[in-house]
């Protein structure tokens, strides 16, 4: 061996890398790659075959309802509206629905705030003062008391949202939501 050369015996340049004609012969193996715009253009066609009496009676809702779809499957994914909720909120909601279970079923006569508060709130036992200890756990309740009453009060998602973005006015929106309750 007079020059470097790789294992087969294919000359190797000074960064030790094959020739070309070694690296097209992998390459070939692979499909051809697609552009972004021929694969869309394929997913429109398919849905327009697919979907061609709903693209008919309302092109615009279609469309919309697709670019919706597309949105949520690809990122950034959008967040959850709201504030995050606090896992002590929600154990002490469990908690106090574990008791309203319990008074339905006659092993229980009230709620016990006590054992919830102790579990759920932060340094509930070194707190002293009975007023600050009524407040700790006045917050809780009332945490999830408005939790209860939000999650009740729940609209479906079709009906949450801004009155446009669902198609419609006011009050078609109003008749869809109160129909699904």
């Amino acid at each position: 061996m007079s020059g470097p050369e790789d294992v087969q015996g294919h000359p190797a340049d000074e960064t030790g890398l094959k020739p070309d004609s070694v690296a097209d012969t992998a390459t070939a193996s692979r499909p051809p790659r697609i552009s972004l715009e021929t694969e869309v253009q394929r997913f429109a066609e398919s849905l327009l075959r697919q979907h061609a009496n709903r693209v008919k009676r309302r092109p615009k809702a279609f469309k919309r309802r697709v670019l919706v779809l597309i949105a949520l499957q690809l990122p950034p994914y959008p967040k959850p509206s709201g504030r995050p909720q606090q896992s002590r909120i929600t154990k002490a909601a469990e908690m106090y629905a574990k008791q309203q279970r319990e008074i339905a079923e006659g092993r229980r006569d009230r709620v016990n705030w006590n054992p919830i508060a102790n579990r759920c709130i932060a340094g509930y036992r070194r707190i002293r003062s009975l007023p600050s200890l009524q407040a700790a756990v006045r917050r809780l309740r009332d945490a999830v008391y408005r939790r209860r009453r939000s999650h009740r009060n729940a609209k479906p998602a079709v009906c949450r949202g801004k009155f446009g973005e669902n198609g419609g006015s006011v009050s078609a929106v109003f008749r869809r939501c109160s129909v699904r309750q």
